[in-house]
């Protein structure tokens, strides 16, 4: 199967930003000042009867959650850009994909890579994209929109078929 693709920034901008915002830690910070600031809220209404902090501060929890969520955003800000400046320039160039049940070659202006499958660390479908991750910080990114619906089910079969990677994550 061969698949030609150009990846535009934008797109990476949001993909960076789906990536980070699945982070359990993110998601678990997250409900907890959600929970903080519904606890503000109601302790500030007088409906819950006492502070659930020991502080004797009316709004502390409100506050908390507030500051805990604003931190969170600016983190997740910081890392996506911190990301996007990382980004190798060669990503946002046309490149050509030959994929097969053996290997993966990808080639684009000035590089040229074949990878056997044995060598991927995980392979992972999304919405928009299929990510085949070489280990736990670097990935091929194919788009799905760059592909026919023929060529995304061949792909997903290909994929599927794949015996030697160590995890899949596939629909």
């Amino acid at each position: 199967m061969h698949i030609q693709i150009q990846i535009m920034y934008p797109e990476y901008k949001k993909l960076a930003w789906y990536r980070i915002c699945r982070n359990p830690r993110i998601i678990y910070f997250s409900l907890m000042a959600v929970v903080m600031l519904v606890l503000g809220l109601l302790h500030f209404s007088n409906i819950a009867p006492e502070p659930v902090t020991e502080i004797n501060f009316p709004l502390a929890e409100f506050v908390l959650g507030f500051v805990i969520l604003v931190t969170i955003y600016a983190s997740m800000k910081q890392g996506v850009k911190k990301n996007l400046a990382a980004t190798n320039a060669k990503l946002y160039e046309p490149m050509e994909y030959d994929i097969d049940e053996e290997r993966m070659k990808v080639w684009g202006d000035g590089f040229d890579t074949e990878i056997q499958w044995e060598k991927i660390y995980k392979l992972e479908e999304l919405r928009k994209w299929f990510m085949v991750h070489t280990n736990k910080k670097a990935a091929y990114i194919i788009p799905k929109h760059a592909m026919t619906e023929e060529e995304v089910s061949e792909l997903r079969n290909i994929l599927k078929n794949v015996k030697t990677v160590s995890r899949k994550k596939l629909k």
